[in-house]
């Protein structure tokens, strides 16, 4: 009798340590997820991470435009781009947005009334709720980036700043995007 109450102990804290383990196992990976989704953020592109960051979206900023800002996690990726001077030229020259003269007037009123009278705010990249106008790039583009990519914009001290994310990377962009973020 004492034999079996032995084993029968045995038994169960090996499954109690098996479980354990696996809870253990799950926790972690669980954490490893939960810290890889949180976006990192870069402030200081060069002109080089620029070129590979229009590549990435399929742009071509104006000559007075920047990329100021890149946030990576390994759900999103988004840009943040100042020095708009011209949204007309921008949506259809940099963009690539497939519109004829009254859509493209139509679409720059929209963005621009948004700012004054529209009540929703949206977040940027940071997180900070803002005034903003944004839309699906795929409803504009005849060949586009990604079907989840959204652009939006917003007014920051008085001058437009223009936001475009999606979901995921290209493969061959991923890792050098990566070591952007993580300089």
């Amino acid at each position: 009798m004492m034999k079996v109450r032995k084993i029968d102990i045995i038994v169960v804290s090996v499954i109690v340590g098996l479980v354990s383990l696996f809870i253990l196992a799950l926790w972690i990976n669980l954490r490893i997820y939960v810290d890889q989704s949180k976006p990192k953020f870069a402030d200081d592109i060069s002109e080089s991470d620029s070129i590979l960051l229009q590549k990435e979206f399929g742009i071509r900023l104006p000559p007075q435009a920047e990329i100021t800002a890149l946030g990576y996690s390994t759900d999103l990726i988004v840009i943040r781009i100042e020095g708009v001077e011209n949204l007309p030229s921008f949506l259809t020259n940099s963009i690539h947005l497939d519109l004829g003269t009254k859509d493209l007037e139509a679409l720059t009123y929209d963005i621009n009334n948004t700012f004054n009278n529209d009540k929703s705010p949206y977040k940027d990249i940071y997180g900070t709720e803002r005034q903003t106008s944004f839309f699906l790039n795929s409803k504009y583009q005849t060949n586009p980036t990604g079907s989840g990519t959204i652009t939006s914009f917003f007014l920051l001290d008085g001058k437009l700043v223009i936001e475009i994310q999606k979901p995921k990377t290209t493969p061959e962009n991923r890792v050098a995007i990566m070591e952007i973020v993580d300089d």
